[in-house]
């Protein structure tokens, strides 16, 4: 799957970039992600008072800065040219005893994307806890791309929670790690396009969606 070319679809691309500072200059230069209209950046390691700047994008959602730079965070951009269609968005943070789930998620027109990322070991809990906040969208279209730090080659309590909330895991399987591990995922609950970009920015590999604007 090649990323978007035509003006008629929207694409979204997530990418756990290890440190959004220190690799924003190979981001910023990126023809692949000034060609998306919604990017999620996570493990972002970036402090309240980092600024970063794209052109034609607004930083509409980061959540989990901390006081000294650290492997969490995540930040949702978003292309001036859909301004006119987002209706809101807003992010959340689910704790436990043991790690924790980041999200920020957008509706645009009557579907919603939501960009994710846990924590390594997080407890099951946490994650159930996320699907109940995500049924509470009640919208026909959800989509959620992120590293959820669970390897989807393997079975998982995760996995079939997402399937009884009608969520299909679109890259089941397919790696996204230097380590070929499965941990970033795409769950939607209609079709969309998806794949991968080959990336040397960090550990993990980008992933992305893209479906026409009319299915908005």
């Amino acid at each position: 799957m090649f990323l978007r070319e035509p003006q008629c679809d929207i694409q979204v691309m997530y990418h756990n970039v290890q440190s959004l500072r220190k690799k924003w200059d190979l981001i910023k230069n990126d023809s692949s992600y000034k060609k998306s209209h919604l990017l999620f950046f996570s493990e972002t390691w970036m402090t309240p008072n980092n600024s970063l700047n794209l052109r034609h994008f607004n930083v509409l959602q980061r959540v989990g800065d901390s006081r000294k730079p650290a492997p969490r965070g995540i930040w949702m951009f978003a292309h001036e040219t859909i301004s006119r269609f987002v209706v809101n968005s807003g992010s959340k943070v689910f704790h436990g005893r043991r790690g924790r789930l980041e999200s920020c998620w957008i509706k645009i027109s009557k579907t919603v994307f939501i960009g994710v990322y846990a924590s390594p070991h997080t407890e099951k809990s946490i994650y159930l806890d996320f699907f109940s906040f995500v049924r509470t969208f009640r919208s026909q279209r959800t989509v959620t791309l992120g590293d959820f730090n669970i390897d989807s080659s393997k079975p998982s309590l995760v996995l079939n929670r997402a399937s009884r909330d009608h969520f299909a895991l679109l890259n089941a399987g397919e790696p996204t790690t230097l380590a070929k591990t499965s941990l970033d995922w795409i769950l939607s609950n209609h079709p969309v396009e998806y794949g991968k970009y080959i990336s040397f920015t960090s550990f993990h590999d980008p992933i992305f969606i893209r479906f026409p604007y009319h299915r908005l």
